[in-house]
């Protein structure tokens, strides 16, 4: 029985194969522990409560060539709130906000080659991005982000629009916002 973060534990592996974009990913959790001795190590994370070491492979159906790296992950759940199979959906659901919005900030707006580095304006930045995908995402067809900017950036009166704020779905009934 391998020893975890202090307590002795036994290793739970967990294995999700899903396949997108030509690749098949193979995440296998390969230990979880207990963080109770974490801070003696001088890693301070004063909620935590058990951390994972996560192995992932991913193959390209392709080629066969396959990729394979080790994260680690730190949760504030404890050993009765979840169970292997959970923790590998949780760590999926991250990496799924992360494709949705920063990959799309980072690919469609070039967020990484702001020149906006002081005070609230990366902030500010960021919000307007947001509020443009969510837009784009929510009232218009294409699925494309990029096109969308594009095309919407050529057409001021689509870009319009999309922001009249008639076709926004009240609140409530009472909503003074309407």
């Amino acid at each position: 029985m391998p020893r975890a973060y202090g307590r002795p534990r036994p290793t739970r592996r967990h294995h999700p194969v899903t396949q997108a974009g030509g690749c098949e990913d193979d995440t296998a959790i390969l230990g979880i522990g207990d963080t109770s001795s974490l801070s003696t190590l001088g890693i301070l994370f004063p909620h935590a409560r058990l951390a994972a070491r996560v192995l992932r492979t991913r193959t390209n159906t392709r080629t066969g060539a396959s990729n394979t790296e080790t994260v680690y992950a730190v949760t504030s759940l404890s050993w009765d709130q979840v169970t292997t199979a959970r923790l590998a959906q949780l760590i999926r659901g991250h990496w799924a906000i992360e494709n949705a919005v920063h990959h799309v900030r980072d690919t469609t707006y070039d967020e990484d080659r702001s020149q906006v580095r002081t005070g609230s304006g990366p902030r500010v930045m960021a919000t307007l991005r947001n509020v443009a995908i969510g837009i784009i995402r929510t009232r218009h067809a294409s699925p494309n982000v990029a096109a969308t900017s594009r095309s919407l950036g050529r057409r001021t009166h689509q870009l319009l629009a999309c922001l009249d704020h008639g076709q926004i779905t009240p609140v409530t009934t009472a909503s003074t916002l309407n």
